[in-house]
């Protein structure tokens, strides 16, 4: 009973955080502190989230790889704060969705002058009835729900904004029971999105 309680707290208290996060958003009261970071941090602080969860992916058999492509003297201009939640959220769902034994893999690479970040698992997937809808507020897909009780259905939304915010896209390709990438792009140091992003804060 107290295990079960302790997670529902940590579930409204989620929820609570991300309304403010949403509310902030909306009302253009977000802070924001960008910094010019090393795609050797990206890959270092995809490596931090990885060790924190190292447990689960041991318990549950998980193939985790992480693979990079990219020159290591580029830079993007990103709040790190932010694009750690961003991390944090895609590959927590990659883990929630996917079935003991499953496979998870991260992969960095440079193109168009973009950093971009796919995660990709074998997991649920997402019904293709469900696609369109998947950055609404308060979504989560028909499969998802029946997978796991977690989720308040505003991670992705939150990400889609922090990100078009930090000048980025983010995008995916799914298929129901074969598996989902997420893709997430960021524009390198020099390019129009990144300089902006850092001079209007």
């Amino acid at each position: 009973i107290v295990s079960k309680n302790l997670k529902s707290s940590e579930q409204a208290i989620s929820l609570i955080r991300d309304l403010l996060d949403i509310s902030r958003i909306e009302q253009h009261r977000f802070e924001f502190t960008p910094r010019f970071m090393q795609l050797s941090e990206v890959r270092a602080m995809l490596g931090k989230l990885i060790g924190d969860i190292k447990e689960t992916v041991k318990d549950r058999n998980f193939s985790l790889e992480i693979t990079q492509s990219f020159p290591a003297a580029d830079r993007v201009v990103v709040d790190y704060e932010k694009i750690t939640q961003i991390a944090q959220n895609l590959l927590e769902n990659a883990v929630r969705y996917t079935a003991p034994g499953g496979d998870i893999k991260i992969l960095l690479e440079t193109k168009d002058n973009n950093l971009i970040v796919h995660i990709s698992d074998n997991g649920v997937g997402i019904p293709e009835t469900d696609q369109e809808k998947i950055f609404t507020k308060f979504f989560r897909a028909r499969n998802a729900r029946l997978s796991s009780e977690d989720g308040t259905g505003l991670g992705l939304y939150l990400c889609r904004e922090w990100i078009r915010i930090q000048g980025g896209e983010i995008w995916f390709s799914s298929e129901e029971d074969k598996g989902s990438t997420f893709s997430v792009s960021l524009p390198l140091k020099g390019q129009g999105p990144a300089e902006g992003f850092l001079r209007a804060l």
